[in-house]
């Protein structure tokens, strides 16, 4: 029992020292914590070869009713091959997850097209918006090649993002 408290200060202390030092915001550190990124990226690395993943924290990009604006979040972007197998589509997976883990669908950010989707998730003060897309596809287009995909997760109320 004392281990697992002193742990726990240690971790704190961490914690607090990564904000005071201005290496992290709480946010930042809530949102590591919450693992939505981790879990993300966990997902993706399911994948195999040929994907590239990229992981970032701090100030990202985040598109809403009322433009691009800068939040403290993090982001996993995905750039590879077009999918051969339907199981393994990169937002599909996103999609099951959310939906399996109680994530509520934020039905103002979906949109589908025939070379891409875009869709955000809500949970516990966590917003996710993630957009997809490809080459070719449409009716006279090749067979689709690339898959790009961009997962942005920043803390948020359901106020703020569906106003």
């Amino acid at each position: 029992m004392r281990f697992h408290f002193m742990l726990h200060r240690f971790i704190f202390q961490i914690v607090l020292a990564f904000i005071l030092l201005g290496l992290a915001t709480a946010d930042e550190i809530e949102l590591e914590e919450s693992g939505t990124c981790q879990i993300v990226s966990v997902l993706f690395s399911r994948l195999g070869a040929g994907f590239q993943i990229s992981r970032s924290t701090g100030s990202v990009d985040l598109m809403t009713n009322h433009g691009t604006t800068k939040r403290m979040g993090c982001s996993v972007a995905l750039f590879g091959p077009y999918p051969k197998d339907p199981n393994q589509m990169p937002d599909s997976m996103l999609l099951d997850y959310f939906s399996k883990n109680q994530w509520e669908e934020i039905l103002l950010y979906s949109a589908d097209g025939v070379s891409g989707t875009q869709f955000g998730y809500f949970k516990n003060g966590v917003f996710c918006l993630t957009n997809a897309e490809w080459n070719g596809g449409g009716l006279n287009a090749p067979p689709p090649t690339t898959f790009k995909l961009n997962s942005t997760c920043v803390r948020a109320t359901l106020e703020t993002i569906v106003d």
